[in-house]
């Protein structure tokens, strides 16, 4: 039997800015983030480099949100469980926010049609940042003007939210001004929070002698 050929993922097409794209609407407009505590906006448009689309000399900076409080849970923490314990300090300072973005919003979804209609593969978002980052830079500058992308999160395997924007006044995407913020709470008060520790198998340190009370 002849061995099968290995599947590289591929660097964008070279007509990707001029290609008509297949616009997704939102299915849900409501999305889940967590930041450390002290943070007063869950909205910051990262262009570090460090995370799923985001880099430096992209035209926008990414502010990343999962479908349901356990999808951002799980982007953040899923990596260091797999690694052994959490330390329930570190993670009783996390606050989840509710972010509402405007049914206007223009996304495409990096899943199904479109991942052969822009001749890509589902490896494009979810292996190595560099790639999904080139991805990234380049359906920025799509004549579409998108403003996010609709992808698979690596570690909750469920829809997640890339939004494009910027940190300064003078230079925001222009649906930015339509985006609701809104603090839910501290992640160890959510109602959901330990029958999730409890399906995920998380094995804490520096545990209370008693759980907080539930308060949203």
């Amino acid at each position: 039997m002849a061995a099968a050929n290995k599947l590289v993922p591929p660097r964008p097409r070279a007509d990707l800015a001029t290609l008509d794209l297949r616009l997704h609407k939102l299915h849900a407009l409501t999305h889940y983030r967590l930041t450390g505590a002290g943070h007063v906006s869950p909205l910051f448009w990262s262009k570090s480099g460090q995370y799923r689309f985001d880099s430096p000399t992209a035209k926008w900076g990414v502010c990343y949100a999962g479908d349901s409080v356990g999808s951002a849970f799980q982007e953040v923490y899923s990596d260091a469980i797999r690694k052994g314990t959490l330390d329930y300090k570190d993670v009783a300072a996390y606050q989840v926010w509710k972010i509402t973005v405007p049914a206007s919003m223009r996304t495409i979804e990096l899943a199904g049609p479109t991942l052969t209609h822009i001749r890509a593969t589902l490896q494009c978002f979810t292996g190595r940042y560099s790639l999904s980052q080139e991805w990234g830079r380049a359906l920025m500058l799509n004549k579409d003007d998108l403003d996010g992308l609709v992808y698979i999160g690596r570690r909750c395997g469920k829809p997640c939210l890339a939004l494009f924007g910027d940190n300064s006044p003078h230079e925001k995407n222009p649906y930015q001004k339509s985006i609701a913020a809104k603090p839910c709470g501290r992640i160890v008060e959510w109602r959901g929070f330990w029958p999730l520790m409890d399906q995920l198998r998380v094995a804490f340190t520096n545990l209370p002698a008693t759980r907080p009370r539930s308060t949203w």
